[in-house]
């Protein structure tokens, strides 16, 4: 038998394999790449975005996220303005463009949405425990040391 690490390894890619077959057709559509489209639901989502408070909620490198958020803006989703209280922060607000955008990812997920709404609440539930319970235990495993370069 596999150990786990292998399988939760397959079982990974093959999720995330899954969730790009599911997104791709209209993300491609609009030019976006999933983690761009993340980032476009977290800055509708948090109240004075900017591109530290992003870092933190989808645990990306500050450089990349800059990066993100830079290619969003160029492409016309997002835009970018100084913070009144503090000019040192670029606060982020979604343009029409990009309100749009997060429009047309709904309706494209709205099959989803109805098939997990069809679950019943429990199988729902225990889904995510079970992922609950991965990242304990990979956090686990990181506090303790697990996650050393062993070269």
């Amino acid at each position: 038998m596999e150990s786990f690490r292998v399988q939760l390894w397959n079982r990974t890619n093959r999720i995330r394999s899954a969730l790009v077959h599911l997104t791709e057709p209209f993300l491609h559509g609009l030019g976006l790449t999933p983690m761009q489209a993340m980032v476009l639901y977290a800055v509708q989502n948090q109240e004075n975005a900017n591109v530290g408070s992003l870092c933190t909620l989808l645990e990306c490198a500050q450089g990349n996220m800059s990066n993100l958020c830079k290619r969003l803006e160029k492409d016309g989703f997002l835009s970018r303005r100084r913070s009144l209280s503090d000019e040192r922060v670029v606060l982020l607000s979604l343009t029409p463009k990009g309100l749009d955008a997060i429009s047309r990812i709904n309706s494209g997920l709205a099959d989803a949405d109805r098939y997990f709404d069809a679950q019943p609440p429990q199988r729902l539930q225990k889904i995510l425990d079970g992922f609950d319970e991965l990242e304990q235990l990979i956090s686990s495993i990181s506090a303790a040391g697990g996650n050393k370069d062993n070269a």
